[in-house]
């Protein structure tokens, strides 16, 4: 999750469909993540990110 959230920040204008597709590759995930599950994972960045800091 932390992976896919990076990647959106390092490409800011990368669509939801190409980071699951990016997702699918990168993974080596049976299918492509859905659309809402970016979206759900992209909506908790801040937690998931805060979470990384905070237990560095």
């Amino acid at each position: 999750k932390l992976a896919i959230c990076t990647m959106k920040e390092k490409e800011p204008k990368i669509t939801q469909s190409e980071l699951a597709k990016w997702a699918k590759d990168e993974f080596k995930l049976e299918k492509v993540p859905s659309q809402q599950t970016i979206s759900d994972i992209w909506k908790k960045k801040n937690e998931l990110m805060g979470r990384t800091e905070h237990n560095l």
